[in-house]
């Protein structure tokens, strides 16, 4: 098929390559002129697991294409993702600018039937405003156009995108047209993907089922951490509490139950922020959402604490900052215990070294004042405390006495549980993890 793809962020990027993959021509769209010339030399604008060869091979068999012409896009092509960002307001509503951008380019320059998808992760409703927009504008130009609008929500993950796309668990599809035609098309456009199970359902579900599917699992990384808490207090070990929760057969194995800092990422803090005020629109009272960002708030607070537990007097002191994305394997610094961490160091007139495989380019253009390296011993050399808050491979088997002959002071905060704490403590490290 033919596909014009509006936005190639993150995951859509990834979305968008394998679609290419499955031998669809896909067109990508986006108004950073830096970013679509950078995918043409091959510079992957992120880090993504097995993504970059998918690119350049599909790329190179003019497959997939990288473009700022949105006119060429939605004129040529039987397909339109709308895959744009929407972040969070102030006020936890969803910004719908970009949204409502691209339904004023789509009216602008559709010239035949189309079929107009949603990608983004949007409230209810969004594609009733759609619709109306387009619509609307088509008869302002006298056209008689006709086009089928659809929803299919994304449920990659960052740092496993690409195998994610060929093994989904479900691919949710709703359409508006009453021929089906829309629906058998979307329905080919997957049919490669012959173990994932296609859910069909009506356009409300269709749009509230990221925003929930997203929120639940962040119900459950703040329900594991507040109960952490209480291991601390009473000297329960929270790792062994996780794994024995994950053996029930109702909680199931791969459960968002291991306490760590604290969920970030581009979709859980935004995601819940928005669909907590959804129910407020609709003036339902929904405790569990509440509850869960402002456990995960308070998560931010515990990280801090604990550095200044061992370290009572910041001021010019070295701290290590192990990790600086939001999770392994990508380099999404979006919403990132790092951030948090840092800034509370900062305001204490810490000294800060810090290090990640991936994600310093990134956080550069935010903290460029810092001390970054590119070596995991070269960060510890001279340090007062080092904080593991990523739980990258390349940090969890270090040469202890290596590690021991470098830091200034033996302290470790292990915010991912990832060292053996009877190691370290025979070692006469001040090892501090998740309980204690």
């Amino acid at each position: 098929m033919n596909i014009g793809i509006i936005w190639t962020g993150y995951v859509w990027l990834t979305h968008w390559t394998c679609l290419a993959e499955l031998w669809n021509k896909v067109s990508c769209v986006d108004v950073d002129q830096n970013r679509i010339d950078e995918l043409k030399q091959w510079i992957m604008p992120i880090f993504e697991p097995k993504l970059s060869n998918l690119v350049l091979r599909n790329y190179k068999e003019e497959r997939l294409e990288f473009t700022t012409d949105v006119e060429k896009s939605i004129n040529n092509f039987e397909i339109i993702f709308i895959a744009v960002w929407t972040p969070a307001w102030i006020d936890w509503h969803a910004d719908m600018k970009y949204i409502k951008a691209v339904a004023n380019s789509i009216w602008e320059y559709i010239s035949k039937y189309t079929i107009i998808v949603t990608k983004s992760t949007v409230p209810v409703g969004t594609w009733d405003m759609i619709e109306e927009i387009i619509r609307w504008k088509i008869k302002q130009r006298w056209l008689d156009i006709e086009f089928d609008i659809a929803s299919n929500p994304e449920f990659l993950k960052e740092w496993t995108a690409v195998d994610d796309f060929f093994y989904w668990d479900r691919i949710v599809i709703w359409c508006n047209n009453k021929n089906n035609k829309a629906l058998e098309k979307l329905e080919e456009l997957y049919s490669p993907l012959k173990e994932t199970k296609i859910l069909k359902t009506d356009l409300y579900t269709a749009e509230i089922i990221k925003y929930w599917a997203n929120s639940f699992l962040a119900m459950e990384i703040s329900f594991i951490n507040i109960l952490s808490q209480l291991c601390e207090k009473v000297w329960a070990d929270i790792t062994k509490v996780s794994e024995w929760l994950k053996l029930d057969s109702r909680i199931w194995k791969k459960a968002f139950l291991n306490a760590w800092a604290w969920f970030g990422g581009s979709c859980f803090p935004k995601d819940v922020m928005e669909f907590a005020q959804t129910f407020k629109d609709y003036d339902i009272q929904n405790e569990l959402l509440d509850s869960t960002l402002d456990i995960n708030e308070k998560q931010k607070e515990s990280i801090f604490n604990k550095i200044e537990k061992v370290v009572p007097d910041l001021e010019w002191k070295t701290i290590w900052i192990l990790g600086l994305a939001f999770k392994p394997d990508t380099d999404d610094i979006r919403y990132s215990p790092a951030v948090t961490v840092i800034e509370k160091l900062l305001e204490k007139k810490a000294n800060i070294k810090a290090f990640d495989p991936e994600a310093i380019n990134n956080f550069k253009s935010f903290y460029p004042n810092i001390e970054y390296t590119n070596d995991f011993y070269e960060t510890i050399e001279n340090t007062d405390c080092f904080v593991i808050i990523t739980d990258w491979n390349e940090f969890k088997q270090p040469n202890w006495e290596k590690v021991e002959k470098l830091v200034k002071q033996k302290n470790i905060i292990d915010w991912r549980n990832i060292y053996d704490k009877n190691k370290l403590e025979k070692l006469w490290f001040i090892y501090i993890w998740i309980w204690k």
